[in-house]
């Protein structure tokens, strides 16, 4: 499909809104940045900034589900189906952990001024949810999953521990907050998840 010249230079402003909101936050916090700051680094009015995104909140969310979805952070693979929680936990969980504490920055940024990470929130799960899906039912007719609770209803209560572990480790002090901390407390949803869940 060709688009016109005007919905490409509108493509093209929102792509560079969102790489400029990556550089800006990246650097100074997100009080620091200012709409005027954005709209000018981006080349275009504060009016216009506008006409792309309600705030730099909004903006901010795009930016960071857009990073995520480049990050390619959540597994697709197949998972050994013998074990309960190989069913609903990413085989990659530990470049996802890892690469959740080099962004610690970032995500304390995204909690504090966005809806992105409550419990439940489609646009941060999606990526993630549909392999999870097809595994805890692959693990339900092979008979190591309960099968008396939905597929959807297990993966909802692994995004919402999941992201509740990752909200707890974010709003601790940041001496405080290290990656045994985050550990400690995502072994313990893990533990509750897997006892639930076997068949």
């Amino acid at each position: 499909m060709v688009i016109g010249l005007r919905e490409q230079k509108k493509q093209e402003t929102r792509r560079q809104l969102i790489d400029v909101a990556g550089e800006l936050f990246n650097r100074l916090s997100f009080e620091q940045v200012t709409i005027d700051d954005l709209a000018a680094t981006a080349g275009i009015s504060r009016k216009t900034f506008f006409n792309y995104f309600p705030g730099k909140a909004a903006l901010l969310e795009v930016h960071t589900v857009g990073w995520m979805e480049q990050s390619s952070l959540w597994a697709r693979e197949a998972a050994l189906l013998d074990k309960v929680e190989s069913a609903f936990i990413p085989p990659n969980i530990d470049a996802i952990t890892s690469w959740v504490m080099s962004h610690r920055r970032l995500l304390q940024m995204v909690d504090r001024h966005t809806q992105l990470l409550q419990n439940g929130a489609r646009e941060f799960n999606e990526q993630s949810r549909q392999p999870r899906l097809a595994r805890i039912k692959a693990a339900q007719k092979a008979g190591s999953i309960r099968a008396d609770v939905p597929a959807e209803l297990v993966c909802q209560m692994y995004d919402a521990l999941r992201l509740d572990a990752v909200r707890q480790w974010l709003r601790l002090d940041d001496d405080k907050a290290t990656e045994e901390d985050f550990h400690q407390y995502y072994d313990a949803v893990k533990l509750v998840l897997s006892k639930g869940f076997e068949s």
